[in-house]
């Protein structure tokens, strides 16, 4: 599992695609792939009842097990 405070979603694997979508602190999901610095997830919002994937930075992440 992966914890975030506030993490912008990213089109691609870089640092300069920032998305407006967003993870907050509690929110959780599970990784699909890693690349470079970069962790590819689907979020779903359990609220909303909708879905997100991206990309988001590794250095912005805690790793919760």
């Amino acid at each position: 599992m992966l914890e975030f405070r506030r993490v912008l979603f990213r089109s691609r694997a870089d640092g300069h695609s920032k998305r407006k979508a967003y993870l907050v602190k509690g929110d959780r999901c599970n990784p699909i792939r890693v690349q470079n610095n970069f962790i590819y997830i689907e979020f779903f919002n359990n609220s909303s009842y909708k879905s997100t994937d991206g990309w988001i930075c590794m250095d912005d992440i805690e790793v919760v097990y």
